[in-house]
């Protein structure tokens, strides 16, 4: 299980060079899904997952860089196997951070 707060603030830490709002190509190719995926978390139409806000910019769907991390975050420990690989390997990196940081700390 991974522990949600952590999590957070480790997207935060990766991913504070990345833009403040992301449009739904740029949120696909970071996680390894197709567009069409990510519309469907802006609809709401994976009522499991919740709805992912956005906006629409321009014949665009721009998400905020805050609210996605908060959606992953709450969707964390659902469906691993449902995950894209990039997605996947996203939480595994985080994983062994936090593995090599408690190694760190238990010294």
């Amino acid at each position: 299980m991974v522990n949600e707060q952590h999590f957070r603030e480790y997207l935060e830490r990766e991913w504070a060079a990345l833009p403040d709002a992301l449009t739904a190509c740029e949120v696909a190719g970071l996680l390894g899904y197709h567009r069409t995926t990510v519309n469907s978390w802006a609809a709401g139409t994976k009522s499991r997952l919740g709805k992912l806000p956005s906006i629409h910019y321009f014949g665009e769907t721009v998400f905020a860089k805050e609210h996605l991390i908060a959606f992953l975050v709450s969707t964390v420990n659902i469906g691993f196997v449902e995950k894209s690989a990039k997605h996947r390997a996203l939480i595994e990196a985080y994983r062994q951070a936090k593995e090599i940081r408690d190694d760190l700390v238990s010294c």
